[in-house]
């Protein structure tokens, strides 16, 4: 009996195995509404510090075309932070655009191209009434646990916590309407980026400006 109970376990181990690896292997991209929380966290592998906001945001990724949208609203220290960002992987370009205004900035960090590599499947569980199975993707700094309707190839929800136990930090990210597609629209840039005899583009390297603070939400869960 022990023996057979075993086999079954194997058997759905392996199938959620290979749902899995045809949901990862979407070569396309995403797009999806995101929720974000966290308390004391670094908020991605290789972040310089910890932090404690609240963000949310819309959130389109073109794995192909190496571009990236999100439009995005957080909440950190007392201040509220409003914008959009448009990185571009061909020219190594992104703009920022918040109050009427559009900046130009290098793009310091790669593209997603793919679900991370690293990913091993733990478990499965519910949440509410439906089943998601539990996904961990170690890091150095963080380990993430993303929970993932394997039938749908969703992203659900992925949970953050710091690796440095005398450091605890925690986050959660909620994806909602969560696509295996964007709309190529997403990526145009608005009437903002076009005009700089008005709003002016300004490269950091070349400026005084301080660095704004960019959302965290793309990074989340590359």
């Amino acid at each position: 009996m022990k023996f057979v109970s075993k086999l079954i376990l194997s058997a759905l181990l392996l199938n959620a195995i290979v749902n899995a690896k045809n949901c990862f292997e979407n070569d396309q991209g995403f797009s999806s509404i995101v929720g974000l929380v966290g308390y004391n966290v670094f908020p991605y592998d290789g972040s310089p510090s910890t932090l404690s906001f609240t963000e949310s945001s819309g959130l389109a990724v073109d794995y192909v075309g190496q571009r990236m949208w999100t439009a995005y609203e957080i909440y950190e220290g007392g201040q509220v932070l409003k914008g959009e960002m448009y990185c571009y992987g061909s020219n190594q370009t992104q703009y920022i655009v918040s109050n009427g205004s559009c900046t130009q900035m290098p793009l310091t960090y790669a593209i997603p191209n793919g679900f991370p590599k690293n990913y091993s499947i733990i478990g499965d569980t519910k949440l509410g009434k439906f089943k998601v199975n539990v996904v961990e993707i170690p890091g150095v700094q963080i380990t993430s646990e993303a929970l993932v309707d394997l039938e749908k190839c969703a992203v659900v929800s992925i949970n953050i916590q710091n690796n440095d136990e005398n450091n605890a930090g925690f986050g959660i990210a909620n994806y909602f309407d969560f696509k295996n597609s964007f709309s190529p629209s997403d990526f145009n840039l608005p009437s903002e980026c076009y005009q700089p005899e008005t709003l002016g583009f300004k490269l950091f390297k070349h400026s005084k400006q301080t660095k704004p603070r960019l959302p965290i939400t793309p990074k989340v869960l590359f």
